[in-house]
Order: C-alpha cells, then structure tokens, then sequence
C-alpha cells in the first residue's frame, strides 16, 4: 500500500475505512527503522528510507498465535488484526477510480493492492507455495509403463520438437520451463509462412531447413512439420527407447511428464497424448472444452521407426492412439504481448478465412482479449474466467511482471504492450 494511501484503505483497495484516521499514518512510517515497519499488517508499505518492503505471511511477530491459516483469511475478509489500532473497514467489490497511476498501469505488481479475496489472500509468497502443492506429479503407471529395475542401465535421452515462428516470448518460457528437463531442443523454422509468404528466419543458422511444396496452407503446414522432424532427427543420434516430444511452441508440457519418462519402461502403447489445458489469450481464460490433445510423445523404437518414414503430422493428429496423459500441461493460444503480434499470425497461419477486416479491428482485438471471446465469432469457442490463477509454467511463475499480459487482461489496454505505451504516453507525455 503506498503509504499516503493507508489512512483512507487498509490491506489493499478494495477495503476503506469507514473513518479515515485524522493524523496520517505516513508520518509515523517514515520515522519507522526498517525492523519496526517490516511489522505493519498491510501488503506493500514504505520503511524508513522509503523503500518498499514486502510483508508475507511470516510476519506475524507482532501478533502471538496466529499461524499461516488466521493471517491470510483475516487479509482475505478485511477483518483488521488490531481493530482497537485502525478501526473497522468494509469491502467494496470495484476499485475506486483514482488509483495511483503507478498501481494501476502494474497491475500484477501491485496485485496484493488491488484484490485479496482469493485463495492466498494476495500474499505473493503464499501463492507460489500453493502452486508448488498443487504441482503435478504423474506415476509410470499413469504414462502407461513400468518403472525401471535398479538394474535397468538404460538412460534415455528426452527431445522437444517444435516449429518457430519468431514467438521469443513463448520461445523463452518453453526453453527456460523445459530446460532442465530436456536433452535437445530441435526447433524447425522456415522462410515462409504457411499461406506461402515469404519470410526472413529469426534463426539464420539452423541446419536442414525443410524445402518448399505449393500444397495450400495445410499442406504446408503438415510438410514443414514432417519434414522439419525427419531433418532434426537425421542431427542427433536416437536410440531405442528415446523420448521425441512433438507439438507447437504454444503448447509446453510440464517438466514433470520428462522426468517420469526417464524412469519408466515397457509402456503399453508407442506415443502418449499430452492433454494441455486449453488457454486463451493468458492463463485467466479458459476454453470450454477443457483439454487439447495435439501434444505428443513418441517412444522411439528402431524396429518399427526409421528417420525417413516418421511422419509427425499423423503422430500429432492421432489423439485416441496414445496414453491419455491428463493435466499434462499448458496450451497458450494467442498468447501474445502486443497487437501486431495478433495481425501477424493472423496474415501468416493456416486459417485465412480469418483473415477479415472486420476481425482485424482495433475495437475487436481489445475487447475479444479483455472480455476473453473468441475474435473471429466461431460458437464453438467460447471462454471461461479464472482470475484465481496458479497453474502456470515455471518460468512464467518466477517472472510474473515480465508476462504480466499473460496473467492480467482485463484492462483498458487488454494486456497488450504496445497498446499500454500509447496510453502511458496519452497521459503522461512521456515515452
């Protein structure tokens, strides 16, 4: 809470006060040392150098007997720790309008300001530890294998195969999520998109880059997807029972699949489908139906796969094929930080019957963004809201301010950066 705030709000601005205190408070937490303001019950505050301390649930030095379960749900109700000290408040479920600019153009950073009745009360710390609770484990069993015997000395080795279109932030996330995780990354990128435009290559340098078919936009989205595998395949040396993850860049399994992989043999069928939860523009909007299957893992066997017959395309579409793999991680669609992102792909991928004016308006973009529905009006997609969000990839967890658009888009700038900037320009003057 910025200091000159706390005498109108307490915890975070959806609870005033019914009375504002007449001697502001800020005058005492500036004479504050950094040990006694770190004790104060609120959120963000200033110290006495005015830096911001974050205060987490661990601060409850000051109120003997209160435990990690009696501080978040006295943050959530807005129910004051020293009632006789501040007074009694009340909720209102909408922000007031005169936020400090500063609070409202960051929203995730200030988010234990701006809404508190969520299942970690707005504290930070409690809600990464929720999400690592919630992880998601699997058993070989669930991979439909066995787990090696501890005599078992094959070590297999884990690949993620995925096309490139120039997306660095998802690039970013999938490298920095799965990185741990994974043996070799083999990226494919063409100089083309798939309605056969022409294109310069973000990664001039990679080998094997799959040749040209006039096959329509479908036919070259399948060919540059088989040929881009067979290529990475014939650079590494795959060997029996070797791991080959296929799927879009938008589509990031969880680490956890990879390294129960590891540990499992004798699975009963020759790829698993990774059901992804199906996202849309973030992580707060949720598709209806639930899951998408288009991720795979194909088991490499020498005695059924050569390099030159592997046909991606046909892996990624056999859905009932495989191992139901639930939970599975994280498909991201239309994850993007700025507007032109949005016109680019929609110039360059398969779908070109979206490819509209009347779809590509500024209007329609925002709203279909902030509002979470779908831009091109098919009735099949359709979008639910979940702003208690903590399933999230890793890196996106540990750099939530950097992707901030992927996690917050209900704002007059639909999370958008591009979009942010002209505002932040409009009222400021400044660049």
């Amino acid at each position: 809470m910025y200091a000159l705030d706390m005498e109108a709000y307490m915890y975070g601005y959806q609870y005033p006060r019914y009375e504002a205190k007449k001697t502001p408070i800020f005058t005492k937490i500036v004479k504050w040392t950094p040990e006694e303001a770190k004790l104060l019950d609120g959120g963000y505050i200033r110290d006495g150098n005015r830096r911001e301390k974050h205060i987490n649930t661990q601060d409850v030095a000051r109120f003997p007997g209160w435990n990690d379960e009696l501080v978040p749900s006295r943050y959530r109700y807005g129910i004051y720790l020293e009632m006789e000290r501040y007074g009694p408040v009340y909720w209102q479920p909408n922000l007031p309008s005169d936020l400090p600019l500063q609070v409202t153009m960051n929203p995730e950073r200030y988010s234990h300001m701006l809404s508190r009745r969520n299942s970690f009360s707005g504290f930070k710390d409690l809600r990464e530890r929720l999400r690592l609770k919630r992880y998601k484990k699997y058993t070989c069993a669930e991979l439909g294998g066995k787990e090696r015997s501890p005599d078992d000395r094959v070590s297999p080795k884990v690949y993620d195969f995925f096309l490139y279109n120039g997306e660095q932030d998802l690039l970013e996330i999938r490298l920095n999520t799965l990185g741990p995780v994974v043996d070799k990354f083999l990226l494919a990128e063409t100089n083309w998109t798939f309605t056969g435009k022409s294109k310069p290559f973000h990664f001039p340098t990679l080998k094997g880059k799959p040749a040209s078919q006039n096959i329509g936009n479908w036919g070259r989205e399948g060919h540059n997807r088989n040929r881009g595998l067979q290529q990475a395949l014939a650079l590494i040396d795959v060997q029996d029972e070797d791991f080959i993850q296929i799927s879009d860049l938008d589509e990031i399994w969880r680490p956890t699949v990879a390294t129960t992989m590891r540990k499992c043999t004798n699975f009963e069928k020759p790829h698993l489908t990774l059901r992804l939860t199906f996202q849309y523009f973030g992580f707060e909007f949720h598709h209806h139906a639930g899951a998408w299957a288009n991720g795979k893992v194909l088991i490499w066997n020498t005695a059924k796969h050569t390099i030159d017959k592997v046909v991606a395309q046909s892996i990624r579409d056999d859905h009932g094929g495989g191992v139901q793999i639930h939970d599975a991680g994280w498909h991201c669609s239309w994850c993007f930080g700025n507007m032109s992102h949005v016109l680019s792909k929609v110039n360059s991928y398969s779908h070109q019957e979206h490819n509209q004016p009347e779809f590509l308006t500024r209007e329609n973009i925002l709203n279909g963004f902030k509002y979470g529905f779908d831009l091109f009006g098919r009735t099949w997609d359709q979008f639910e809201f979940h702003p208690d969000i903590q399933e999230i990839p890793d890196y996106v967890a540990h750099n939530r301010e950097r992707f901030e658009y992927m996690l917050r888009r209900r704002n007059e700038w639909g999370g958008f950066y591009d979009v942010k900037a002209e505002i932040w320009k409009n009222i400021t003057g400044q660049i």
